[in-house]
């Protein structure tokens, strides 16, 4: 994906976000949590794991509960090798983006 289109569709829609912060400074944790998986669907791993560990400082910070929940949830789901059983719904964030099935 990285040389393809669909990595560079990707990349211009983080731009555009990257410059409405001017005037939209909360969706800066969210932009951080999205370029995490743009990182981990480009198998930087140390990257996501840079910017999810952003989001969730910045997320605090600012208050943003549900993207902190979210951002932990992803962290496990992606790089917790032990899956922990699920006992139904806990909480705020109902899913996890998808791991690519490819390491």
């Amino acid at each position: 994906m990285e040389g393809g289109a669909g990595g560079d569709v990707a990349r211009s829609a983080l731009k555009k976000l990257q410059g409405a912060l001017n005037y939209y400074p909360l969706f800066d944790a969210r932009r951080l949590h999205l370029l995490a998986y743009h990182n981990l669907l480009r198998g930087k791993k140390d990257k996501c794991k840079a910017k999810l560990r952003k989001c969730c400082s910045r997320s605090k910070r600012m208050g943003l509960w549900l993207e902190v929940e979210w951002a932990n949830k992803n962290m496990k789901e992606w790089f917790n090798d032990e899956k922990e059983a699920e006992k139904g719904y806990q909480g705020t964030s109902m899913f996890a983006l998808p791991k690519p099935t490819r390491d």
